[in-house]
């Protein structure tokens, strides 16, 4: 029976780190704002439209709309979440 409870909890915690891959910071609907100076768009905001797996690119993607700004980009990669703050959704009605 302690095998079995092992085994059992060594198979959760794998498929938990496989789930982790595609589970972001941010959820689709939050608006977040950069909060690093080094991006062209910091202090603006951009709501997340999704956050998936695109072809041609490696690992899940962020799809930023932008309200206000003009970006050169929409697609960015899970890295955003390290230079960015979530805020609140009125900053991001369109």
């Amino acid at each position: 029976m302690k095998k079995v409870i092992i085994t059992a909890a060594l198979i959760l915690s794998s498929a938990g780190c496989f789930a982790s891959d595609e589970d972001g910071k941010y959820e689709q609907g939050d608006c977040i704002m950069a909060n690093d100076t080094s991006y062209s768009w910091f202090g603006e905001f951009a709501k997340v439209e999704a956050y998936s797996r695109i072809k041609g690119f490696a690992g899940p993607q962020y799809i930023l709309y932008f309200p206000s700004y003009k970006a050169s980009a929409v697609v960015f990669g899970p890295e955003i979440e390290d230079h960015t703050i979530k805020v609140g959704n009125n900053y991001c009605q369109r």
